[in-house]
């Protein structure tokens, strides 16, 4: 690391990639062998997803939802660990369509809950309601996201 980074930074930036090492792991492991087929026999569409155990992604308290100062983080983090598909999701609310109806409620499950283990308990009681996983995050976005010049220069400046 460069020694112009602030200690905590680059703690956090380790623990980043530590979970995300740590989690392309257990998602390669999750995986079916080489040898078995990815692709449906009849057709060429992709196999979806396996769905990983919810528990196989965990947020550091340093990449937690605590407030608008820490939703930068907390939104790289969340890109990182969780698949395209269901990140795609989480921000427009659609899952693939070739997905079955079972499969897109296992993952819609899955992603519920990492949404609710990456807040900070604090929110978690407030953000408690039965909402879809798309509606939880686009209502942290809303709330948290930082939108204007002043809040981004500030974020600027604390990180250096």
């Amino acid at each position: 690391m460069s020694s112009t980074l602030s200690p905590d930074l680059e703690e956090g930036i380790k623990h980043l990639l530590t979970q995300v090492l740590d989690s392309r792991d257990r998602e390669r492991e999750s995986r079916p062998p080489p040898s078995s087929p990815t692709t449906a026999p009849s057709d060429n569409i992709v196999a979806a997803p396996r769905v990983p155990a919810a528990s196989s992604v965990t947020f550091e308290a340093v990449n937690r939802l605590k407030a608008d100062t820490t939703y930068p983080r907390w939104h790289r983090a969340l890109k990182v660990l969780v698949p395209t598909p269901i990140f795609a999701y989480l921000q427009t609310g659609n899952l693939p369509a070739e997905w079955s109806d079972a499969l897109q409620t296992q993952w819609k499950d899955y992603v519920q809950s990492v949404l609710f283990n990456s807040l900070d308990p604090s929110l978690q009681v407030v953000f408690q309601e039965d909402k879809t996983p798309h509606k939880l995050y686009t209502q942290l976005r809303d709330r948290y996201l930082p939108r204007d010049a002043q809040a981004y220069a500030k974020l600027i400046k604390r990180d250096r």
